[in-house]
């Protein structure tokens, strides 16, 4: 069930009305190749600048923009996933997670220290990629998807989003 949403992103957006959204599923938009290092190298945590008090299931949405630094950062990670590597879409919902906690940094679960920037940290369970994407805009914060209409609207084949080399 959602919170009424404020300015701290504490929980879900207002739907058109300004009333919170709480029928349709929530999803996060993360860079890549950070959004393929949660579905494929074992990153359980995701660095944000804001809390949110919202737990519960989630799409994670691969966003429009790469991190390309972040590309030579984890070289060795993702050289360390079997081949053929999975391919990292950008602009597409690319799996699905459950966000359990939101951390500060120094507390994230061990094992994710590595992973760990911060300020605070969404911690994700039960990751697991979507069997294919689906092309979709992304939004800041959490942010309601209709993924209904977003599967009968679609014009676009998501074999062909964009894609990083890993």
């Amino acid at each position: 069930m959602c919170m009424a949403y404020t300015s701290m992103k504490t929980s879900c957006p207002p739907d058109a009305d300004g009333g919170p959204v709480s029928n349709r599923p929530l999803a996060l938009s993360i860079r890549q190749p950070w959004a393929w290092a949660v579905l494929y190298a074992g990153k359980r945590i995701e660095n944000r600048g804001w809390y949110t008090s919202y737990r519960g299931d989630l799409y994670i949405h691969a966003g429009l923009r790469i991190d390309y630094g972040a590309l030579v950062d984890l070289d060795e990670v993702i050289a360390c996933v079997d081949e053929p590597r999975p391919p990292a879409y950008c602009g597409a919902l690319v799996g699905r997670a459950s966000l359990v906690d939101c951390v500060r940094a120094q507390d994230v679960p061990e094992g994710q220290e590595s992973w760990a920037m911060g300020p605070w940290c969404f911690v994700l369970e039960d990751i697991r990629p979507l069997s294919r994407p689906v092309p979709l805009r992304g939004s800041l914060g959490l942010f309601a998807v209709d993924l209904r209409a977003e599967l009968s609207a679609s014009t676009s084949d998501p074999l062909h989003c964009k894609t990083i080399p890993a």
